[in-house]
């Protein structure tokens, strides 16, 4: 109650032409201040809002009230809110908070058009979330911190092997280091024994993905996980048909103890 009393405090202030307008509206900048100060905003954004040729301003808050989300729900909206402030926002894409002097620091947003990709992907991993039943706060992949960092990670390995094209969106938008979230997603994947029956088909899909040698580095990790923390010769061997290299090829025989495929395959590289 006292928030809409506030909001509608200064909604019937703004609308009036008066000659104290100016001291107005640096009061209502400096309520928005004082309401930042205290992490309220929600009710920030209510009163941005009320000066509707701001929207950028209104964008950053709308994120930062996702950040504060209590709810699923909540999160949901706040990212609709932003992702509408931002597309009614005209030009300057590429012009830097910095400069604006607009401190999203935090965020790990440096300008409009970087902000629209974020809150664009940080929606669709939401809704992975959703369909896979976990706990929103877990995906939040907006900051510039270590537990940020690490969810964007996570996000990308748990994303990968279900939905590539949203884990390459991750992987290249944070530029994480596509082989290793490979081969962890692979490892993670493998612990779900109930699954590991399609693990093959869904690597033979992510071919092309990479180059060659990150590409012999994924399999032969994956190789070797099957073959030592799953116990699953079988499918060790049919992921080592994946590989590209004689010399990765060689390896894998000789961890399989075919010691004679290994030196034919050596004689025939000579």
């Amino acid at each position: 109650e006292k928030e809409s009393i506030l909001v509608d405090f200064f909604r019937l202030e703004l609308k009036r032409d008066s000659d104290d307008r100016e001291a107005i509206l640096q009061l209502w900048q400096h309520a928005i201040g004082v309401v930042c100060g205290v992490k309220r905003f929600a009710l920030a954004y209510e009163l941005q809002m009320l000066a509707p040729d701001q929207r950028l301003m209104a964008a950053v808050l709308a994120l930062r009230s996702f950040k504060e989300s209590g709810s699923r729900q909540d999160a949901d909206l706040w990212l609709q809110n932003c992702m509408d402030q931002i597309v009614s926002v005209s030009g300057g894409e590429h012009e830097s908070f910095h400069s604006l002097g607009i401190d999203c620091g935090d965020l790990g947003v440096a300008n409009l058009l970087e902000m629209r990709s974020i809150v664009g992907l940080q929606t669709d991993v939401m809704k992975f979330a959703e369909k896979d039943g976990t706990d929103y706060k877990s995906w939040d992949i907006v900051g510039d911190n270590d537990m940020i960092t690490f969810h964007r990670r996570r996000a990308a390995e748990l994303i990968l092997l279900k939905d590539g094209n949203l884990a390459f969106r991750i992987i290249q938008e944070f530029r994480l280091q596509a082989a290793e979230v490979y081969i962890d997603a692979i490892r993670h994947y493998c612990k779900e024994k109930k699954q590991v029956g399609q693990l093959i088909p869904l690597v033979k899909g992510l071919k092309g993905t990479l180059g060659d040698i990150d590409w012999d580095h994924v399999i032969g990790s994956a190789f070797f996980i099957l073959l030592n923390e799953c116990k699953d010769r079988a499918r060790a061997k049919q992921m080592m048909k994946l590989l590209v290299s004689d010399h990765s090829r060689i390896l894998a025989l000789l961890a399989l103890g075919k010691l004679d495929k290994a030196f034919s395959l050596v004689g025939a590289g000579d």
